[in-house]
């Protein structure tokens, strides 16, 4: 005869199942920070050698080139916006790389234009085709490892950098369109 099963759904001396409450969403990093407020610079896009300062709107860099995006990006309209650039200085304590002599001042090397979010974040700002960058040594603009001259002049500390894109709006092409 079959072994008959206890009916354990009303009766209150049954072992009671300990409901598991914590949440099973495994939540991921975002591709790109959510804009929220004015814009700033990414903490998820950005190269391992950058830190930010704490309001976002100030990096710091060492040993080597890095690329940094905004928060907001954008493919079509008329955009702007300025960088200053700022004498050498040392990191903030707490942000300096534990692989290095410190404390020491370097001389740095800045890119400054604009890029689509694939870049690659370990390259200067024109390495990659899909990116743009006016260099300070001689003020020339590079755009897919390509250099041709620009300004004319280099800048550094001091100078204010404005940078101006007009996107036009895309023209998305139907099936038939493609065919054709």
């Amino acid at each position: 005869m079959p072994k008959r099963r206890r009916n354990t759904k009303n009766d209150e001396n049954a072992p009671k199942k300990e409901r598991d409450t914590t949440e099973k969403v495994k939540w991921k990093l975002p591709l790109y920070d959510w804009p929220r407020g004015p814009p700033s610079l990414s903490i998820v896009m950005r190269g391992e050698n950058l830190a930010l300062s704490e309001d976002r709107q100030t990096v710091y860099g060492w040993l080597g080139w890095s690329t940094i995006l905004a928060t907001q990006g954008h493919e079509k309209g008329k955009w702007y916006y300025e960088v200053e650039v700022l004498p050498s200085v040392m990191l903030p304590p707490g942000n300096e790389p534990a692989y290095t002599c410190w404390p020491y001042i370097q001389e740095p090397h800045i890119r400054v234009g604009w890029s689509c979010r694939y870049a690659d974040f370990g390259n200067a700002l024109g390495f990659a085709p899909h990116s743009v960058g006016v260099r300070d040594v001689d003020g020339s603009c590079v755009s897919g490892a390509d250099r041709t001259p620009f300004l004319g002049v280099p800048f550094g500390p001091g100078d204010l950098m404005r940078c101006w894109i007009n996107l036009p709006r895309p023209v998305y092409k139907t099936q038939k369109e493609n065919a054709a």
